[in-house]
Formats: C-alpha cells, sequence, structure tokens
C-alpha cells in the first residue's frame, strides 16, 4: 500500500511538472496511457527533446529576415491587385504611391531607430507637422527659406534631445515622455509662434520644399528618392558603424552594453535626435508635396498608427535590439500597397482602420510566436 501511495504521488508530481512544458499534450498522453515503466529521467529527457525541437524549428522561421518575406508579401500583394484591381497598374496610380510612401517610410525610419534603441517616439508625428508649420511662419514673416529650414532643424534637434534626456537621464518610460511632449510641443508652439494658427500654406518662394515634396528626377518623386537615400544611410549606420552596433546591443541588454563600454545614455539621446531630424524631413515631403496643411489632422493619430504598423510589420521588436532597416522599407510598401488598394476599393476610413488593426496584430501574433516571452522578458528595462 505505501509503495502504491508513492508512486501515485510521484505520478501526480510527475504530471504537475509536465503541464508547465510547452510539448504538454504529447507528454500528458504518455504518462496517462502507457503501462510501461519508465524511468522519470528518460521521460523528462523526452520531453525536452520534444521541446528543442520545437524551439529548433521556430528559431529557423525567426532567423529568416523578414525584411525578406515582407518584400515576398509585397511582389504578391502588388501582382494581386494589378490582376484584380482596376486602375492600380497605371503610371499615376504608381506615382501616388511612391509620394504616399515616402514621407511615411521616412517617419518609419526615425521610429526603427528609437525602438530598436529599446525606445518608443509618440512624438514624432508632432514635430513633422510644427517644423514644417515653423518654416511656413518665417517665410510669411519674411526670412529667407534656407534660414527658416535651418531653425526648424535646430528645433527638430532640440526637441529630439529634450526627449532623449528625459529618457536617458530622468528614466521616465518613453512613452509617457513622448506623449506627453507631442502634446507640449504642438500647443506650445501654437500659443507662443504661430499665434494660435493651426493650418498654414508655403508662399511662392519655398522653393527647395516645394521641390522636396513636388518634383520629379526621371519621372520618379524627388521624394522617393530621398526616402531611398535615407534608407540607404540607416542601414549602412545600423550595420557597419560601431554606434548603430551599439544601439542594437543596448536595445537587446542595457545592462550588458553598459558593461562593454557602450555610452548608452548618450545613445539613447542619439536615437531620439535622429528620430526627430526624420520627422523634420516627413514633415518637408509630406506638407511641401500637399502645399497646406492642418495640424488638427495630426491629432486623429492615423499617421502614427500607420508608423508603429510599419515597425511592427518589418519585424522591429517592441523589446528593442531586433528588427532591419530592409524590413521596415519593405513593411512601407507593404502598408502602402495595402491602403492604396482599399482607396481604389472605395473603402471608408473605418473600413480601413479595420482592416489595417487586422493586419497590426496578426503581425504581433507571428512576432510573439517567433519570439516566446521567456526569450523577451529575460530582457531588463520598460519602454
Amino acid at each position: 500500500m505505501a509503495i502504491n501511495r508513492i508512486g501515485n504521488s510521484l505520478s501526480i508530481h510527475l504530471e504537475c511538472r509536465l503541464r508547465t512544458l510547452t510539448s504538454l499534450p504529447l507528454a500528458l498522453h504518455y504518462v496517462r496511457h502507457t503501462d510501461q515503466s519508465v524511468p522519470i529521467e528518460g521521460l523528462l529527457m523526452t520531453v525536452d527533446q520534444s521541446v528543442s525541437t520545437e524551439r529548433r524549428d521556430r528559431k529557423r522561421v525567426a532567423d529568416l529576415d523578414q525584411g525578406v518575406l515582407v518584400g515576398g508579401l509585397v511582389i504578391v500583394l502588388a501582382v494581386a491587385l494589378a490582376i484584380f484591381v482596376d486602375g492600380f497598374a497605371t503610371s499615376g496610380n504608381l506615382v501616388s504611391i511612391a509620394l504616399t510612401v515616402s514621407g511615411l517610410g521616412v517617419l518609419a525610419l526615425g521610429q526603427a531607430v528609437v525602438v530598436i534603441g529599446r525606445g518608443l517616439d509618440l512624438s514624432i508625428i508632432a514635430i513633422y507637422g510644427v517644423t514644417a508649420q515653423l518654416i511656413a511662419k518665417m517665410m510669411s514673416d519674411g526670412s529667407p527659406e534656407i534660414l527658416a529650414i535651418i531653425v526648424a532643424i535646430l528645433a527638430a534637434l532640440a526637441m529630439g534631445a529634450i526627449n532623449g534626456l528625459l529618457v536617458a537621464y530622468v528614466e521616465i518610460p518613453a512613452i509617457f515622455v513622448t506623449l506627453a511632449t507631442s502634446l507640449l510641443y504642438l500647443g506650445a508652439m501654437r500659443l507662443f509662434v504661430f499665434d494660435g494658427s493651426v493650418s498654414f500654406s508655403f508662399s511662392d518662394e519655398a522653393s527647395i520644399v516645394s521641390f522636396i515634396g513636388q518634383s520629379r528626377v526621371l519621372g520618379i518623386p524627388v521624394s522617393t528618392i530621398l526616402w531611398v537615400v535615407l534608407a540607404a544611410v540607416c542601414l549602412w549606420f545600423a550595420v557597419k558603424t560601431v554606434v548603430g552596433r551599439w544601439i542594437y546591443a543596448m536595445g537587446d541588454n542595457p545592462a550588458a552594453a553598459a558593461l562593454t563600454g557602450a555610452p548608452t545614455r548618450r545613445l539613447t539621446v542619439l536615437t531620439y535626435v535622429v528620430s526627430a531630424f526624420m520627422g523634420l524631413i516627413a514633415g518637408l515631403i509630406i506638407t511641401g508635396g500637399a502645399g497646406t496643411f492642418d495640424t488638427r489632422a495630426l491629432s486623429t493619430g492615423s499617421q502614427l498608427y500607420d508608423v508603429l504598423a510599419i515597425v511592427v510589420i518589418g519585424g522591429v521588436s517592441f523589446a528593442g535590439g531586433r528588427g532591419s532597416i530592409a524590413g521596415v522599407v519593405a513593411a512601407t510598401l507593404f502598408i502602402g500597397l495595402i491602403v492604396n488598394g482599399m482607396t481604389l476599393l472605395n473603402f471608408d476610413t473605418v473600413q480601413q482602420s479595420i482592416a489595417k488593426s487586422i493586419i497590426i496584430l496578426a503581425a504581433l501574433v507571428v512576432d510573439r510566436w517567433l519570439h516566446p516571452p521567456n526569450e523577451e522578458t529575460a530582457r531588463v528595462g520598460e519602454l
């Protein structure tokens, strides 16, 4: 009797342990239905091997460059839209897509740099709006265009530095810092600089802004060329420079990166400064292409949502330290095609929002499957 009780207790203990393993169905089936006497160590070894096989298979998929995977989806989606959607495969529509993705792509590049470094910049949309309006305001007051652009660049860098200093040195979570500063930048500039104005337009003398936003070279929009050049620079910076590798290391594990000599606080500030500069360039592209702009459109959050969707789909982890610029570029094209296709199919804004929500949730689910919580949560720090 005593031996039976010991055996039953051991079986219960073993089953409880197996419930914590990822290969639960196989292990429980083995425990409950086999009549053979198997040593506990052997059974646990079998389960561990099953877990290792599952993780190895998952890792093979995760190790694939997400830029390649998303790039494949872009090709498939473009072919499908060309076949089934009238008006897609026209030169005018393709130029429209290029113009749409350019500004959005530059914003996504800036956001990606911050997120790879384990941060988040919710103020990038506000920065592009206020810096573009600052240029228009100074020019309407008689300042030369080049001076207005220089002042706007300095203002953008200052706003990015404020974000970075608050995150790196005051150690306030990035999500709260940039949410607050986005409201601060919009409100303060509107109150003290723009005299309460919420809309603006560029004068005819804004030749540089018009060139960036509206001109073409060999039929290709200048804004698209600028986006591609900035993407190439970011790719080189991330892969070929010590600072770029430090940012990846900092995003993966800030404490370990600091121990290797990486100046993590200054690197954090740098990522937000880069993001703000990208916001400025995106502002020139977006507002320069339209000629006029209403900053109240920024309060809807739709552009910020698109930027975050691109970052997630492109494989950049919000846990930091993972992602590629190529993936962000491919994801930008993917979102651009999705939005253009839905527009041609007469989807309203609500339907488009639902579709994009489903896409980003699917991307998050796949990312979580490829990179399980027990791998990500081992890293320290929060956004």
